[in-house]
């Protein structure tokens, strides 16, 4: 619920009791302050209500600002009482009023006031404290304030990305006070246990964070965080906001909206919502899965041999294939004189029930005929995305050879970076929320579509994931990530090989076993589940999409001796040399959250090279200033060419990447993309401050990165 127009918004509430109307103010709590990473103060003081008075009368029969109608606490001091008088009275008449107290003029609104409004009133010299603003008592101050009081509520005009002027740079004090503020408006209006965008209802995670100039609110489900930070760095009272959405103990995307006014909080939960439900849902199957469709040429292949490709390769091909349950492949034969002809059986069929014949060319699926009518489209692509997986990583293999690792330096784009996101929010407007809105009508909805690709809501980072395992314990686990070459340039399957083998260390699996007819499992595999009511025991199977995936069993116990039970599977089949965990020192619950995030993991190495995170966010900062109140006309025009060719070629190179490649040749096409991404951004921040060319700006590559990417564009 979002309150704008009763006494809440001047931190009073009311309560009917037995002899009159009991008037509280209400004090949501003092701020948490990070120090430093890692460290923080806590908050000093918590959450409060203190009663100012009881009014004896109904406030909508009689006015309140007649003394005669009230009992005061001795601790409630004059100008408290008169405050308090007025704002009873403005909510009632449902009109903003103004009064003098000591040399003191005091306009108390009846509703948050518009933005215009504020920044006037700020100007003349006023001050507030939520919707109740203060100044020295003069001719100027009460003219302005007497026009201001005769507005009426309206509906506030959004105008998030409409910025007032960037302020002097303030002291730390002075951030506190605003970010405190900045915490009074949002409890003010807004429901601090919980808060509802859309479908959804995110809890509240108290305490309330102050970080520098920034307001930190986060907010949980039981599947997704939300984090919401204002930032009062530019003004007191308009806000730069940055919203983070993610999957619970995930790396939070963050999305920003410009100058938010207090007007603008109930819109600013709308534009939330449709934040949350944007951001695509999970999926394990990996994107690569649709490589082979719709596509404008093939990624280039590996280098080809001097004769004909070896069919032992096939072989190997098709004995990797056929290490993960489903469809089975099988090598025929050559293609010419790099390609091999696979045909793909059904699992546990006969040698003639095929499904469908695969020309493969280098490392690249070339063609698919289907010969079976009764697959379904998602059974066909996960046919072809495994395969495509298990030509990436032999790929990726061949080439291992060819490592080093990644400069330790930062990206020669985050100078650029920083520059254009400072730029874009103050001089130049930019709001990204807006450009990449893809519910919009208008002719820039397929760059919406296009900052959506580029904004990456879909992947977990590698980092943050190493900074979750690390806070599970699982150290080991967590430095094979933190390895910037091994992320950087090692094939996706090397990678997961890595991750798992420390993970089996740092969480054994043990198999089962068989005694006659009986089956017999370690001991500290079974463990009591409160949810099935039984004992059970935790399934590790290999997956399509995934290296491993989780099955929960239930059992009945037979005779036990010291390492081992005798058990009858009452839940599914577990039959011997399946894989199970030991549960004695790690719950169920953790063990699932592990494959979760180690699924979340796999997804990420597919669809969103890290190499390429740098020139992903600048090209998402030039689309959004395109977008931009003064890239208008044939500038527009020129600057959306030059963003699409330069999206066009980070989507070759991000295909290639995710195919695998070298250290050397991983670095000559990122270098490639710094490139191009330079240049596309530089024809967008022209365009963004308005500059005019009577020759429209063209996106220059040169011959050398045209072939180093190998796709025509």
């Amino acid at each position: 619920m979002i309150s704008t127009d009763d006494t809440r918004i001047h931190g009073l509430v009311s309560r009917y009791a037995d002899d009159g109307v009991e008037v509280s103010y209400v004090y949501p709590g003092s701020l948490e302050v990070r120090i430093a990473t890692g460290v923080t103060m806590p908050a000093a003081t918590r959450p409060q209500q203190v009663v100012l008075g009881m009014l004896l009368a109904d406030p909508d029969q009689q006015d309140s600002r007649d003394d005669r109608s009230w009992r005061w606490p001795a601790g409630t001091n004059p100008a408290t009482r008169r405050w308090a008088q007025h704002v009873l009275a403005a909510d009632a008449r449902s009109e903003s009023l103004v009064y003098e107290h000591d040399g003191e003029l005091v306009l108390v609104w009846a509703f948050i006031p518009p933005r215009a409004y504020e920044l006037a009133l700020l100007e003349a010299g006023f001050t507030p404290a939520l919707a109740t603003w203060r100044a020295p008592a003069t001719l100027e101050t009460r003219t302005l304030a007497a026009q201001m009081a005769n507005h009426r509520s309206s509906p506030p005009a959004f105008a998030l990305g409409t910025a007032p002027p960037v302020t002097p740079e303030a002291d730390e004090r002075t951030y506190a006070d605003r970010v405190e503020h900045a915490w009074m408006r949002w409890a003010a209006c807004m429901d601090t246990r919980v808060l509802i965008v859309g479908p959804r209802t995110y809890d509240f995670r108290a305490p309330p964070q102050r970080d520098g100039s920034t307001l930190v609110l986060r907010y949980r489900t039981r599947d997704a965080d939300l984090q919401i930070a204002l930032d009062v760095e530019r003004h007191p009272l308009i806000y730069d906001v940055s919203v983070g959405v993610g999957g619970r103990g995930a790396s939070l995307t963050p999305h920003l909206i410009s100058s938010v006014a207090w007007e603008d909080f109930p819109a600013l939960i709308e534009e939330i919502g449709k934040i949350v439900a944007a951001k695509p849902a999970k999926t394990a199957a990996p994107a690569v899965a649709a490589k082979s469709k719709g596509r404008k040429s093939a990624p280039a292949p590996a280098p080809a041999p001097t004769g004909p490709v070896p069919l032992a390769w096939g072989e190997r091909i098709a004995a990797r294939f056929n290490d993960e349950p489903g469809p089975r492949l099988r090598l025929e034969g050559r293609r010419g004189q790099q390609g091999l002809l696979f045909v793909v059986l059904r699992e546990g069929g006969d040698v003639d029930d095929v499904l469908a014949a695969i020309d493969v060319d280098g490392h690249t699926v070339e063609g698919v005929r289907w010969l079976a009518t009764t697959l379904r489209a998602s059974e066909q692509d996960a046919i072809v995305a495994r395969l495509d997986r298990v030509l990436a990583d032999d790929e990726a293999h061949e080439a291992a050879t060819d490592k080093e690792p990644p400069p330790d330096a930062e990206s020669s784009l985050q100078p650029l970076i920083r520059m254009l996101e400072r730029q874009g929010l103050g001089a130049y407007g930019m709001d990204p929320a807006r450009a990449k809105d893809t519910t919009r009508k208008d002719p820039l909805r397929a760059l919406a579509l296009a900052l959506q690709d580029l904004s990456n809501e879909r992947a977990t980072s590698p980092e943050a994931i190493a900074t979750w395992l690390g806070d599970q314990g699982l150290f080991s686990v967590a430095e094979v990530l933190q390895d910037a070459s091994v992320v950087a340039y090692s094939a996706v399957g090397e990678i997961l090989d890595r991750v798992w083998e420390a993970v089996d260390d740092a969480v054994p699996v043990v198999k089962v076993g068989r005694q006659g007819d009986e089956t017999v499992i370690d001991r500290r595999a079974i463990a009591w589940s409160k949810i099935t009511a039984s004992s059970i025991v935790l399934v590790r199977e290999a997956a399509a999409g995934r290296r491993h995936t989780l099955r929960t069993v239930k059992v009945m116990l037979g005779t036990c001796n010291d390492d081992t039970c005798k058990v009858i599977p009452i839940g599914g089949k577990v039959g011997p040399g399946a894989e199970v965990y030991l549960l004695h020192e790690r719950q169920e619950l953790f063990i699932q959250q592990l494959h979760d995030r180690l699924a979340e993991l796999e997804q990420t190495l597919r669809i969103a090279p890290k190499l390429l995170e740098d020139v992903r966010h600048l090209l998402f900062l030039a689309g959004v200033l395109i977008d931009t109140q003064r890239c208008q006309g044939k500038e527009q025009a020129a600057a959306l060419r030059a963003f699409e060719q330069a999206k066009g070629y980070h989507d070759a190179a991000r295909r290639m990447l995710i195919a695998g490649k070298s250290a050397v040749a991983a670095e000559r096409i990122h270098a490639a993309m710094r490139r191009i991404s330079t240049a596309a951004a530089q024809i967008a921040q022209s365009c963004a401050a308005g500059q005019q060319s009577i020759v429209p700006a063209k996106l220059t590559i040169t011959p050398d990165d045209e072939t180093e990417l190998g796709e025509e564009n």
